[in-house]
């Protein structure tokens, strides 16, 4: 167009007599082309697909009976229903947390016009009948044409499961306190019984050696002997254990079948008679590489457990070794094992049993269960030795039936017999 020319100063032509001028209206974000008619469809189409988009879920619904008129792709998938199953529900049928009628209560404050946000903390029901917490925020929409509810929520699974690992580890720490305080204590105790089991050890060598060979209290003398050593071995594992002591230089070849035997036959004179104990030895096992000590502090406590449990009844104490091949499936299940050879020690009792919600806190320092005497550290010890082995402890009771230990200890190529047997 030329500078000269007249039409750049023409005028706004005027409305025609008897055409008033028509308002403009800024038309609602809820309106498409093909329901109003004042949206173009072009951006309607952009809207629904930031809000298919969006992070969080969005709902729509109407301000009188509260039912659901659409929502965004993320609150579809979420909640597990169609656009079609979804309209006929109300948000009550998605808070099973909230009495009939209480979300309703709720937005009053938004209907009268006294706040514009309502916040609502609580659960989500799916489809399929799960629950999820949610954080929600509801606001009116209103410019005019229908006004609606506009419900933005936030699922909040992720933070819930974070919330309890972080509980998870909150306790890992405070029972790691709790051994590190018994440990300290543990340790002067530890050491006034190496003081007098040396004088005992001294005493019950020299009658070994003053008896003649064929004495009948040799045979006496001799385990008096060998369960000194026994008790000096437990007090020096008691005190690594208080001390945290890796594994190390002390693991070597390690025959569990042959362990258990020298266990119960200390075992045996200390049970009482209405105690029967069966064994099953019978099967060859792989060594272990491990350290025989605290393999055999395993095994004694596991029994002492075992006795403690039935108490003074008439029961069964089974002890069972025996090779098994961990599977890769099994060990999915128990993600502390890997697949391969292991040694399997079964430890079962028919005493009082374990609730099954105290299964995880027999483990816990000196933890008891009502009158019994499942006190003390001794299945503490028992896990912490098997995991230092890199095995894994397994657990099922039923009370007023008996309590099953298993013992998963890994076998070695390795650890073969140095004695050739």
């Amino acid at each position: 167009m030329s500078e000269h020319d007249p039409r750049r100063f023409r005028r706004p032509r005027a409305p025609r007599a008897g055409h008033a001028p028509q308002p403009t209206r800024e038309p609602s974000p809820l309106r498409t082309g093909a329901e109003g008619g004042r949206f173009p469809e072009r951006e309607a189409a952009g809207l629904a697909g930031l809000l298919d988009v969006a992070p969080v879920e969005v709902f729509f619904f109407d301000p009188d009976g509260l039912a659901f008129r659409r929502a965004n792709r993320r609150a579809l998938h979420n909640t597990g229903y169609s656009i079609d199953e979804l309209r006929r529900l109300k948000p009550d049928d998605l808070h099973p947390d909230l009495e009939p009628g209480a979300y309703e209560r709720q937005l009053e404050p938004l209907r009268a016009g006294r706040t514009e946000c309502v916040h609502i903390e609580g659960v989500h029901r799916r489809k399929n009948g799960s629950i999820y917490p949610v954080e929600e925020q509801v606001r009116m929409l209103d410019d005019g044409a229908e006004p609606c509810f506009v419900s933005i929520v936030v699922d909040h699974s992720e933070r819930h499961h974070a919330e309890e690992e972080r509980q998870v580890l909150e306790q890992a720490l405070r029972r790691a306190q709790r051994l590190e305080t018994i440990g300290t204590f543990t340790c002067g105790i530890v050491h006034d019984l190496n003081n007098l089991l040396t004088p005992l050890l001294g005493q019950a060598e020299n009658m070994r050696d003053a008896l003649p060979e064929q004495h009948p209290l040799q045979a006496d003398t001799a385990e008096i002997f060998e369960t000194a050593i026994h008790a000096r071995d437990l007090v020096g594992q008691i005190l690594r254990f208080a001390r945290r002591g890796e594994r190390g230089s002390e693991f070597g070849p390690v025959d569990l079948r042959g362990i258990v035997r020298d266990a119960l036959r200390l075992i045996r004179s200390s049970l009482p008679q209405n105690i029967e104990v069966e064994t099953h030895l019978g099967q060859a096992c792989p060594w272990l590489w491990g350290d025989a000590g605290q393999i055999h502090q395993l095994v004694m406590n596991l029994c002492m457990n075992a006795r403690n449990a039935i108490g003074d009844e008439d029961g069964r104490l089974v002890i069972r070794v025996e090779p098994i091949e961990v599977t890769e499936a099994f060990a999915a299940e128990h993600p502390t094992l890997r697949p391969g050879p292991y040694s399997r020690l079964l430890v079962r009792d028919d005493g009082c049993g374990i609730e099954r919600g105290d299964l995880e806190r027999i483990f816990d320092p000196f933890f008891s269960q009502g009158d019994h005497e499942r006190t003390g550290l001794g299945l503490t010890v028992v896990r912490e030795i098997v995991v230092r082995h890199g095995g894994e402890v397994i657990v099922d009771s039923e009370v007023s039936v008996g309590t099953t230990f298993w013992i998963y200890l890994p076998t070695s190529a390795d650890a073969t017999d140095p004695g050739g047997r």
